[in-house]
Formats: C-alpha cells, sequence, structure tokens
C-alpha cells in the first residue's frame, strides 16, 4: 500500500476495508520502501480476510507513537497486532472482534498503556490472555520472559475505565496472576466494567 501511495506523513486517520489481498498493514522487512505515519491516531480495519498482523517486522519510527484509537472488525486470519518493540502511550480505546489472536500485549507494551481508557474484545475464539509474558504478543510458545528486574515499579492500564470482553471461547484471564497487584483493575473499587458471555 505505502509503495503505490507514496509517502504519508501526514495521514492522521486511515481506514482499510475489505482489501482481501493484503497480509499486513505495514511491511518494515523490505529496503525497498521507507514506511513513516508518524501522525497517525486512529487505524480501523474491516473485513481484511486475509489479513493476519498490523505491522510485519520491526515497527517504523512514529508508527504507534500517536495511535490513540484501533478498531479491527471481523479480520479473521489476523494473530499478531502489536510488535513487541511498539509503545503505545497515547492509546485511548481498542476495539478487537473477530480476530484469531491468542494474546494482545507482551508484558512490556503492556507497560506503556497509560492512557488505555476502553478495551472491547469480541468474538475472538482463540484469545487466551490479554497480557502475556511472552516475548512476542503473537507466539505463545517462545518461552521466553521480558519482565524487568523491577517489574513492581509499573502499573499495569492504570486509566482502563471500561472492559468488555464477550464471546471468547478460550479466554483464560487477563494477565498471570503475579501482576494482579500491578493492575488497577483487580482492586475493588476499580470502575472497569466486566461483561464476559
Amino acid at each position: 500500500m505505502v509503495r503505490a501511495v507514496g509517502g504519508m506523513k501526514d495521514l492522521v486517520v486511515l481506514h482499510l476495508m475489505s482489501c482481501s489481498e493484503m497480509e499486513c498493514v505495514v511491511d518494515t522487512t523490505s529496503n525497498q520502501v521507507d514506511v513513516e505515519l508518524p501522525a497517525l491516531v486512529g487505524l480501523h480495519l474491516s473485513d481484511m480476510t486475509n489479513l493476519k498482523e498490523v505491522c510485519r517486522g520491526p515497527p517504523p519510527v512514529g508508527f504507534f507513537e500517536k495511535l490513540q484509537e484501533l478498531y479491527t472488525y471481523d479480520c479473521k486470519q489476523l494473530h499478531s497486532i502489536f510488535p513487541r518493540e511498539c509503545k503505545l502511550a497515547k492509546l485511548k480505546i481498542l476495539r478487537i472482534h473477530g480476530c484469531r489472536a491468542a494474546v494482545l500485549f507482551s508484558v512490556s507494551v503492556a507497560q506503556s498503556l497509560s492512557q488505555l481508557a476502553k478495551l472491547i474484545i469480541a468474538h475472538c475464539g482463540e484469545l487466551k490472555h490479554i497480557i502475556t509474558e511472552q516475548e512476542d504478543g503473537g507466539d505463545t510458545n517462545t518461552g521466553k520472559e521480558i519482565v524487568p528486574a523491577s517489574h513492581n515499579s509499573h502499573l499495569i492500564l492504570p486509566n482502563l475505565k471500561a472492559l468488555t470482553l464477550q464471546n471468547l471461547d478460550n479466554f483464560h484471564g487477563i494477565c498471570p496472576e503475579k501482576y494482579h497487584t500491578r493492575c488497577p483493575i483487580f482492586e475493588e473499587t476499580s470502575e472497569c466494567l466486566i461483561a464476559q458471555t
């Protein structure tokens, strides 16, 4: 897509719908394309039948830095949304519907989600955890941990106000139990709404 359109440094919102040939939104594994989307605030993906990952390879500079909203709808092959190198400090709303990811975030990515206020996940039959200790959020079989030595010093999802979970057939839990004390949604005073059906 970037090769065809050219540079998109001023692009603020990107909507992609029914692009059946696309397997990824951004591919940084090719040296032929210099990808920069530093102003991107919103990314909406729907009915992308062959989309497997949002970013193939290391994320381009600034690609996730200003992102505030991400919606995916019926991207049934989507298994990797966030690469482990990305920081999501501005993300406020995340809505995932009908993907095949087993987990959404590694712990290191989850620690960057300081502004996330609304998280909605529905009809993701393979989702087991929202947060995992595994090095790659798209692969739960790596067996490698990325927990920093001072892991107790960082809260996870500190501003989450609304959490909705629906029709997650294989869901095991939000995050490993040892992180519950760092995740305010487990506190009795939490304002989060958890709707599991």
